[in-house]
Order: C-alpha cells, then sequence, then structure tokens
C-alpha cells in the first residue's frame, strides 16, 4: 500500500504547473463559430453568426456611429441578444484586445471553413453571395478590409474544408461540381486563375476534413470508398501532377517565354547529359494537347518552340529525360 500511495504522488507531480487564464475583452458572437484562423495581429472566425458584440453584460447602450460600447459597469444578469456590429458570418478580431477590426466580408450564409495567406482569406461554406456579389460556396476575400477578390471557381453544394499549398487550393465538402468541372466531394483550384486542377480522388459522398502535408493529401469524411477502392471514411493521396508515377524523381528547370503567350512559346532547359528527351503539353484535365519534343538531345542548353495551336486557358508543359523531370504552367491568352 505505501508504494501505491508513492506511485499516485509522483504521477501527480509529473507535469509541470500550468496557469488558465480567460481573457477579458473578447466579444461575444450572437450565433455558432465554426472556424477559427489566426493570422499576425488578428483572427479571422466564421460561422453563423450576424452580430459581433461586447462583453458587458445583458443589456448596454453602443455609440451610434461605431458600434462601441459606452462605459457603464458590467450588469448581472442572463444574455438574450447582443446588438453589436453587423458582421455577417465572416469576422477579424484584433488578438490584442478582442476588439473587431474593419474587415466585412459579408456572406449571406453560414460558412464553415477559412484560411488567411499571402494577404488573401478564403472561405468555403454554403453561401451563394459575398459583399451582395455572387459567390458559390467559395470565395477570396482580402484580408484588410473584407473587399471581395475576382477569384471565382463556385462549388455545386457545400464546402465543409479548404486546405492551400504550391499546387492549389484544394476543397472537400458535398459538391459534385468545383469551377464547371465535375468534381465529386474534393479537387483543387488554380489560387489565380480558379482552374480546376487534374486532381480527382473522386469518394462516393462527402469529404468533412482535408489537410495537406508537402504532396500528400488527407481526405475525411463519410465515404466508403476514394477512387473506386474501399477507404472507410479515410483516405491518403500522394499529389502528382498529370498521372506521372509517385516516384522520386530529380527535377531540372524548365523556362517558358513568354507566359502568358498570345501563341508561340519558346521553352528552354539544359540537360546534365545525352538522352530521350520528351516534351508535352496537357489541359488542366490530364489530357494531352501536344508532343512538341521526343528525341534523342545531347547534354546542354536546350531550346524548342511551341506553335501554342490550342484554346485559351492553362496548361501544364511536362519534360521528361533519363532520371529527370519538370513540370511548367503556362498560360494562352
Amino acid at each position: 500500500m505505501p508504494r501505491l500511495r508513492l506511485v499516485a504522488l509522483v504521477a501527480l507531480f509529473a507535469f509541470p504547473a500550468q496557469s488558465q487564464t480567460l481573457r477579458e475583452g473578447f466579444p461575444h458572437f450572437n450565433k455558432s463559430i465554426y472556424a477559427i484562423q489566426p493570422a499576425g495581429d488578428r483572427v479571422f472566425v466564421a460561422g453563423q453568426f450576424t452580430r459581433v458584440g461586447p462583453t458587458t453584460g445583458s443589456a448596454v447602450p453602443l455609440a451610434y456611429g461605431t458600434g462601441q460600447p459606452i462605459a457603464l459597469p458590467q450588469v448581472d444578469g442572463t444574455v438574450y441578444s447582443i446588438v453589436g456590429q453587423p458582421r455577417n458570418r465572416v469576422a477579424a478580431l484584433d488578438t490584442g484586445g478582442g476588439v473587431p477590426t474593419a474587415f466585412d466580408a459579408n456572406a449571406n450564409s453560414q460558412v464553415s471553413t477559412i484560411l488567411a495567406r499571402d494577404g488573401k482569406v478564403y472561405v468555403g461554406g454554403d453561401f451563394s453571395t459575398m459583399g451582395g456579389v455572387t459567390r458559390n460556396r467559395i470565395a477570396a476575400v482580402e484580408a484588410g478590409s473584407g473587399a471581395l477578390l475576382p477569384w471565382n471557381p463556385g462549388a455545386g453544394s457545400s464546402v465543409f474544408a479548404l486546405a492551400l499549398d504550391e499546387h492549389g487550393l484544394f476543397a472537400a465538402g458535398f459538391f459534385s461540381q468545383l469551377g464547371g468541372v465535375t468534381r465529386r466531394f474534393a479537387g483543387v483550384v488554380d489560387t489565380t486563375s480558379g482552374v480546376t486542377g487534374p486532381w480527382n480522388p473522386n469518394p462516393n459522398t462527402a469529404v468533412r476534413a482535408l489537410a495537406v502535408s508537402g504532396n500528400d493529401i488527407y481526405l475525411g469524411g463519410d465515404f466508403a470508398t476514394a477512387s473506386g477502392v474501399p477507404r472507410l471514411g479515410f483516405a491518403a493521396y500522394q499529389f502528382v501532377p498529370l498521372g506521372v508515377p509517385s516516384l522520386a524523381v530529380p527535377s531540372i528547370a524548365l523556362a517558358a517565354a513568354p507566359n502568358p503567350s498570345l501563341g508561340r512559346t519558346r521553352f528552354s532547359f539544359t540537360l546534365p547529359r545525352a538522352g530521350s528527351v520528351t516534351l508535352r503539353v496537357f489541359d488542366v484535365q490530364g489530357r494531352l494537347v501536344a508532343e512538341p519534343l521526343r528525341a534523342e538531345r545531347p547534354a546542354g542548353p536546350q531550346t524548342l518552340e511551341w506553335n501554342g495551336h490550342a484554346a485559351p486557358g492553362v496548361y501544364f508543359a511536362r519534360l521528361e529525360a533519363p532520371g529527370l523531370h519538370a513540370t511548367k504552367r503556362i498560360v494562352l491568352l
């Protein structure tokens, strides 16, 4: 028995002392919050709320012009409603004191996921307008003011999760089309053009969680299959553009100029050794558009031109040589 008491005592002190302080000054929201995204000196929040109110109790007068509370003692009682400042489903708070910033994106329905990066805020949910302008379930706004950006891929139904890396913006939800292209429940879109990329996992029903780490993509949700293979609720993919086998292959630099181009595009690259080289151009669906080069080439600098006989849009040039590869995104105007 003494030994048991000693073990319990050691376990009790196995963790360092910690404090838990509830910060004051942060506002109340009149409805649910579903997503939070810290970004520097601000924290973005998203959900069903339509107003952000002060932490002053059951009732308090607010300044007409600013919506800020007039200094009065807190009221001890039940909170039934909050007036506060209008912020429809998306808001930004100052992390120093919790004060709502001027950011005002104004979604007309629920925002379920939010992601801030490089001066932009991407949101997904059930909304059909953002800032009074049509945006179907996915949109991008300016991080400072919340002003709507031109980017507009659109999704056919609810977007539950977003993730961003150099491949583009990954989206997951209950949709069957993304960017005007058939994509069931998950897909990726270009962050500049909004064009849907070729990645198409095709789970059999909703994807509710999504994460990207390097070339690895993880999906979680209600599905029982992904890519036609049994995957109960969880699937992991390795993202390799244009269906190239997921083998670690060294890359080389592939340049394209001009890019964007009105017609002809000049490609240049340097081969470290002689060998058979192919250069193929694919559309965003992964379909072969052209094969400007398939030949033996000597070591050293190489150049070639493609006539650009294709419809305006986004394309991917794929260079392959023995033990080497390169992919270049190109735009035809």
